[in-house]
């Protein structure tokens, strides 16, 4: 009797143990079958954004056209004025916590503009800021009343001068007013090799730094992302190249990688006074990224 006993109590364990059992399995499927499904998710939403990208690269390569050498057409103005009104641009976007694709997107409204007309330099403070209107009415939801922008150029304007400097603007643009932003394409970069926020905030600073550049207009926002992220993450660098796999562009982004490196040095020496990019990105919230020295990755 005590065997037969002790049998049944094997035999209920034993089946206690195939139950809990069965019970692990079916919480492992129920897993995998999530697991599989976040995964085609994913692959979905990179395929977007795969697709997005080869569109912004259509209308980066129109719009990027005869922006290197507009300068040359300009009788009264140059680029160290650009730069200024950059800084100052950027100074205005941090004052009104404007979204950092308004600035992108004023910064390429006002070379675009450029390239078609000449400007004289007593004008060249109203084109910034027309262009930073038109902007914050394509990308912000409240956008800066109009009073406010002529307020901060100390009045140098009236609201019809804007006004009519905006129909000039998107006359010469064709109303062609959507360009892609190096912006886009890091947010690509970012989901596709995961960057951290760390190097996402250093990638940001020389994209921003590089809005006060003049010597970089020839290259496309693709280019620009693409050669700053090769720039904070060396290790990446290789895979981001083997990514593109084209030789010519390849070495357009190392060309890329080298002016953003020199600009970004030169913008810690003493003698650099264009500090708005570098008071934004030396706040803490920003890992103070603007305090770093920037080399090309070995």
């Amino acid at each position: 009797i005590l065997y037969i006993g002790n049998d049944k109590t094997h035999e209920n364990a034993r089946e206690a143990q195939i139950s809990k059992m069965k019970e692990d399995i079916d919480l492992i499927k129920v897993f995998l079958t999530e697991l599989k499904q976040n995964l085609e998710q994913e692959k979905y939403e990179l395929y977007k954004v795969e697709q997005t990208l080869e569109n912004f690269q259509l209308a980066d390569g129109r719009y990027s056209v005869g922006l290197s050498n507009y300068m040359e057409l300009q009788d009264d103005i140059n680029d160290k004025m650009r730069s200024i009104l950059l800084d100052w641009l950027v100074e205005v976007y941090y004052k009104f916590s404007l979204l950092p694709e308004t600035l992108f997107l004023t910064s390429n409204l006002i070379d675009r503009y450029l390239s078609y007309r000449q400007i004289k330099r007593s004008k060249l403070q109203l084109v910034g800021v027309t262009a930073l209107f038109i902007a914050s009415k394509y990308e912000e939801i409240y956008p800066p009343e109009l009073a406010k922008l002529v307020y901060i150029t100390d009045n140098a304007y009236q609201k019809e001068d804007v006004l009519e400097m905006e129909m000039d603007m998107l006359k010469a643009l064709q109303f062609n007013v959507t360009v892609p932003s190096p912006l886009k394409y890091f947010d690509f970069l970012k989901i596709k090799f995961k960057i951290d926020e760390y190097s996402e905030h250093q990638i940001l600073f020389l994209l921003f730094l590089n809005l006060l550049n003049g010597k970089t207009k020839a290259y496309s926002s693709f280019i620009l992302a693409t050669a700053a992220t090769s720039i904070v993450c060396g290790e990446l660098k290789n895979r981001i190249f083997e990514f593109y796999g084209h030789p010519e562009k390849t070495a357009e982004i190392k060309s890329c990688m080298m002016e953003l490196v020199k600009y970004a040095q030169k913008a810690n020496e003493s003698c650099f006074n264009l500090n708005g990019v570098k008071k934004i990105f030396s706040l803490v919230k920003y890992n103070q990224v603007a305090t770093l020295n920037y080399e090309i990755p070995a």
